[in-house]
């Protein structure tokens, strides 16, 4: 068994920092961790075991969007890369536009996207090819902007029109679109104030 190092301790927690306090089963193996020295990590307390390949600091401050992040991690392909993009009312959450608690946790996945594990019911994947220009970062995740958020939940057609209308006007108010982003697309326009 090969001894873990304080420099494989600290390169793991640089990723970690950076997702929330958690990271996967590949992340803490690249780090220098292997494989059969996660459970003494988590037999001493130092790591929780959320679900499977997904581990978290038991020390580090928790964060008020670390579900999403788990999910975020949950959706990675066999390379270890997150394949999801947070969309729809989960992003219009996000984004604080509206009012809105939505009831499942909406990603937009590549088409080809599959888990071996049933899909669990909290999640609504959205099968779809995502363009850079219409996704960003967002606290280490990705997430739709907010003009496709927007003209996502605007097409979607089970969001109500009072929630479109009240994210519509807010993504005007807080600059994140601008009028002409609306106006030129008439799906979006019908919901701005006049």
């Amino acid at each position: 068994m090969r001894k873990t190092t304080t420099d494989h301790l600290g390169t793991l927690f640089k990723i970690a920092d950076a997702q929330m306090g958690l990271f996967t089963t590949k992340q803490a193996e690249k780090s220098g961790i292997v494989n059969n020295n996660h459970a003494y990590y988590v037999r001493n307390g130092n790591w929780k075991k959320v679900m499977r390949g997904i581990y978290r600091l038991t020390n580090y401050p928790l964060s008020e969007n670390e579900a999403l992040m788990i999910w975020f991690l949950w959706s990675r392909n066999r390379k270890d890369i997150p394949q999801g993009t947070f969309s729809h009312e989960t992003a219009l959450m996000l984004y604080e536009l509206s009012d809105i608690n939505p009831h499942n946790i909406h990603m937009i996945v590549p088409r080809g996207f599959k888990r071996l594990n049933p899909i669990p019911k909290v999640i609504k994947l959205h099968r779809n090819s995502l363009s850079k220009k219409e996704t960003k970062s967002f606290w280490g995740m990705r997430i739709t902007t907010p003009i496709r958020t927007l003209l996502d939940v605007a097409k979607k057609g089970s969001t109500s029109p009072e929630f479109i209308s009240q994210a519509v006007n807010e993504a005007l108010k807080k600059g994140l679109v601008t009028r002409k982003d609306i106006l030129k697309n008439p799906r979006l326009a019908r919901y701005m104030d006049k």
